[in-house]
């Protein structure tokens, strides 16, 4: 009785007969029709294999990847998980060659220390030896990315997507005066890429006080800082380009200001009298500047993909531009030769699951800024990769009896029948046929060329706060921040115990600038439905705050204006193209986001 083992993604199950790790081949027999039969002259090897290094790699985001506070930004987790691919390449193996393996004097084991012993003819272990290295091939299949950052004086800037001559001669011209970051990265097909150059530092920007009966004590509490660049990249190759997902923020060096803080405590011992006591004290607040963007979009080959952050306070601008480099393809087919011939197809799932690398703005309050302590305010990323039907629809017409299908670690998998009574050159067409579906995949989304801008109404002024440049495909989600991480004194809080008293400073980040997040749906050819949510804070002025104490010196807080936005809108196209929509006030002091689209 031939046994099964059943195997599914989404909601397609599928069965294939089973071979357990360590001997695979108990309790099989062959069916009559599809005979093999040893020979007798052929000489039996035993060999081992170690499949240690081979290893499945697919996105796990455990732990988060904060963008809030950005003085804290980067990865504080894993985003990948690893399993051993030495049992999927035994199951392979054994399925296909079940039947000469059931013969007494040959095997096929494998231990829990990655190690298989095979006993077999001389062909089994060239086809064994060719399923190992077609798996490593798949296994290490990449897709390099270039990553160049460029940090310029304001000015006429390449966007959205250019040819890679055009981006390249941008960037030269920029080098003399700008600051040029270039990175190399590979993405794992079917995973996660990221990258991560930060220096982190430790600045003062908090007293803890201790008090206790006649004593007092203030502490310096450090704060860790970090500033450069971090990304989060999933790369699929498709047909006549890349769908790519990306995660990229940039924050600079803090630019620190001391504060004096002037504490007084008073203290007493005993039953004499109440002393004053200067405790001095300086904190370490600071500035620091961030962007960052979210966005999916289709990357055609040869182009470079441009996003751009103007600041209209700073006159300056960041550009990231990413690429994909040469490299060869991943081997997709295999064909074994021998009794028991079999070709089998292997590609990623990634491209046919719903995929979503999106910030998670619950912790920041649905995308707007506030104000936080070092410890909250956290944002951070989540990779949504759905279940999808999409693949059980384009094979939902196979015929079982010449093709098999299952999942293996987020890689799809089609093989030859090797048990059933049918034609090989039969069950070669079909196999064909459906791995035609699964290379030509539907095409790509648009892509949309998004300009969004920040203007106030003040007179005298070119008006431009905040310029953004992205590209997004429809139906995704674009993410962007351009702020000010803003350090200020806070409170001051009562500290008192018998005989002893002192006002505790506390310190708190306000985050400056916009952060918002946009989405387009293509309803016809000219009508286009946008949701953008988001808000843009800034400082308005200045307060001064004093006791008249000689506990502690004055402070000063900023004041600030908030403008949120939310808004879904059914947008027309104009004759020139362009689909445009404004949110906001008109006047002095009013902030104004103005949108323009352009479809690629």
């Amino acid at each position: 009785m031939q046994q099964s083992l059943v195997l599914g993604f989404g909601s397609l199950v599928l069965a294939l007969p089973s071979a357990a790790s360590g001997l695979a081949t108990s309790g099989m027999e062959p069916q009559a029709e599809n005979e093999v039969a040893p020979d007798p002259a052929e000489e039996l090897i035993t060999q081992s294999y170690y499949l240690g290094g081979l290893e499945h790699s697919y996105a796990e985001m455990e732990g988060h990847l904060w963008l809030l506070p950005v003085s804290r930004a980067g990865f504080h987790g894993s985003v990948t998980y690893t399993e051993p691919a030495g049992e999927a390449i035994i199951n392979l193996f054994s399925n296909t060659y079940w039947k000469e393996l059931e013969f007494d004097g040959r095997w096929l084991e494998y231990d829990e220390t990655y190690r298989v012993s095979l006993r077999g003819t001389q062909e089994m272990h060239k086809n064994f030896a060719a399923m190992i290295a077609f798996y490593a091939r798949q296994m290490e299949s990449t897709v390099p990315l270039q990553v160049d950052i460029v940090r310029y004086s304001r000015g006429p800037a390449p966007q959205y997507l250019q040819s890679t001559e055009a981006a390249d001669a941008w960037i030269q011209s920029q080098r003399a005066g700008a600051q040029v970051q270039t990175l190399v990265l590979t993405v794992p097909h079917a995973s996660l890429g990221s990258f991560q150059q930060q220096v982190v530092q430790e600045v003062l920007s908090e007293v803890e006080v201790e008090i206790a009966e006649g004593v007092a004590l203030a502490e310096g509490r450090p704060w860790e800082v970090r500033s450069g660049t971090w990304g989060l990249l999933a790369a699929h190759p498709v047909q006549g380009g890349l769908a790519l997902d990306l995660q990229w923020m940039r924050s600079e060096r803090p630019r620190i200001r001391e504060h004096k803080l002037d504490l007084v405590t008073l203290v007493g011992g005993g039953e004499g009298p109440v002393d004053t006591l200067d405790l001095g004290g300086v904190l370490e607040l600071y500035d620091q500047r961030a962007v960052a963007v979210g966005t999916s979009v289709f990357l055609p080959d040869g182009q470079v993909l441009l996003s751009n952050f103007i600041d209209g306070e700073q006159s300056q601008g960041t550009c990231v531009a990413i690429r994909r480099l040469a490299a060869p393809d991943a081997p997709q087919w295999l064909t074994t030769t021998g009794k028991m011939k079999a070709k089998v197809f292997m590609a990623s799932m990634a491209p046919f699951q719903s995929r979503k690398l999106r910030w998670n703005h619950e912790e920041i309050g649905d995308g707007r800024p506030k104000s936080y302590g070092a410890e909250d305010g956290r944002s951070y990323l989540e990779l949504y990769r759905g279940d999808s039907n999409a693949i059980e629809l384009l094979l939902a017409d196979r015929n079982e009896r010449l093709v098999e299908i299952w999942n293996d670690w987020g890689q799809i998998l089609m093989r030859t029948n090797s048990y059933e009574d049918q034609p090989f050159e039969s069950q070669v067409s079909e196999i064909d046929r459906l791995a035609m579906r699964l290379t030509h995949p539907a095409p790509a989304e648009k892509n949309y060329q998004v300009e969004i801008q920040v203007r106030n109404q003040r007179p005298g002024t070119d008006g431009i706060l905040v310029q953004q440049n992205h590209v997004v495909q429809a139906g995704r989600e674009l993410n962007m921040m351009l702020v000010n991480e803003h350090a200020e004194l806070h409170a001051h809080h009562v500290q008192i115990a018998k005989r002893a008293g002192v006002y505790d400073p506390t310190t708190r980040l306000v985050l400056e600038g916009l952060v918002a997040k946009l989405q387009l749906q293509r309803i016809t050819d000219n009508d286009l439905r946008v949701h953008f949510d988001g808000s843009y804070q800034w400082p308005v002025g200045e307060r001064r705050i004093d006791l008249d104490t000689p506990w502690f010196a004055p402070y000063t807080q900023k004041e600030y204006g908030q403008a949120d936005f939310q808004e879904s809108r059914m947008l027309e196209r104009s004759e020139e193209g362009v689909w445009q929509a404004a949110w906001g006030g008109q006047g002095e002091g009013m902030v104004l986001v103005t949108l323009k689209i352009h479809e690629l």
